[in-house]
């Protein structure tokens, strides 16, 4: 089960009562006995396990609007519904999307039921795997990335800024940090030795090389090893489509994981065995944005006694920015 520990994360969800009714509608059967169990995976939202006894399926509900939340974070539910069905079109192996409500009727913000994906996070399984092992599923998940980016756009596309369109790559990634910055402004965190002015005038620096994108794709930002599924050690799913953009493919985030090194495994089976300098530049800047999000996230939601579980991240952060300052010294020379 894709189950991680529940941080507080102040956000503002449905009472237990208010939780029964939602499934009670949808089962549309009084008699009809359920067990309901929280599935921690992440952050934005919390999902519910929902176990009767002929069926198994997750419930997934908008948290009510507060502080907590991230620009990011707007039109989330909407846009993950219409990604599950076309996830389903594309035939990857993801959940099913069984029922929609935004009528506000049985519950305050919207909330989707859809089918359960069995099997244990990538991510957990991972270390205790057969080196091959990893390799091929890490090959399947490349070949699923290829399959998502193959859908193509005419804009760059932000589901959280539903009316505002980018024609290039340049507008899009700036437009990225600056909400970054502007979320961290608004709560006054700050993030030892940066000075945000100066990081955005550094991606500005890269404004050449964040522009030579060809392609317009649908992409996964957060195809990370959490949400792949894996049973019988092979992917089962892959799970939470609410972070997925039209942009540069090498936003997928298996381009530019966390991990200083991008697996090998998992460019043979995109299809894309090597990268150029400019596009090894641009995933450099796309992980010096992600873990800057997360960083903010942190700070937005992270109960106080958890914090120091998160130094890791500002290493790796520090560590990224560090690497793009060095290639902003080679271009000068």
């Amino acid at each position: 089960m894709y189950k991680n520990k529940l941080y507080d994360n102040n956000l503002c969800y449905p009472s237990k009562f208010q939780i029964e009714n939602i499934v009670r509608n949808y089962l549309g059967d009084a008699t009809v006995d359920f067990a309901i169990e929280e599935l921690y995976v992440g952050m934005k939202n919390i999902l519910y396990l929902i176990k009767t006894d002929y069926e198994i399926i997750v419930l997934k509900i908008a948290p009510t609007y507060n502080e907590t939340m991230l620009t990011f974070e707007n039109n989330n539910i909407s846009w993950e519904v219409e990604m599950l069905k076309l996830m389903e079109c594309l035939n990857i192996p993801s959940p099913k999307l069984l029922l929609y409500d935004d009528s506000g009727t049985i519950n305050k913000t919207p909330y989707f039921f859809m089918t359960y994906i069995e099997g244990e996070q990538f991510q957990n399984l991972k270390k205790s795997m057969q080196p091959e092992v990893v390799s091929r599923i890490e090959e399947k998940i490349g070949k699923i990335c290829s399959q998502i980016c193959s859908i193509k756009g005419n804009k760059f596309f932000l589901p959280c800024l539903p009316e505002t369109e980018f024609d290039n790559n340049y507008d899009f990634v700036y437009t990225l940090f600056n909400i970054l910055v502007n979320n961290a402004n608004e709560k006054n965190i700050k993030i030892n030795g940066i000075d945000y002015k100066k990081l955005l005038q550094l991606i500005s620096s890269f404004k050449n090389d964040l522009n030579q994108v060809n392609e317009i794709s649908l992409t996964n930002v957060d195809a990370w090893e959490g949400n792949f599924i894996i049973k019988d050690n092979n992917i089962s799913g892959i799970v939470d489509f609410s972070d997925l953009y039209y942009c540069d493919e090498l936003m997928t985030f298996y381009f530019h994981s966390i991990h200083s090194e991008i697996s090998s495994s998992f460019l043979k089976g995109y299809g894309k065995p090597s990268l150029t300098e400019s596009e090894l530049t641009r995933t450099i800047i796309y992980r010096v944005w992600t873990l800057m999000k997360m960083i903010i996230e942190k700070e937005y939601k992270v109960s106080n006694e958890y914090l120091d579980e998160y130094e890791w991240l500002y290493k790796k952060f520090y560590r990224e920015i560090g690497r793009l300052k060095k290639r902003k010294e080679l271009v000068k020379k």
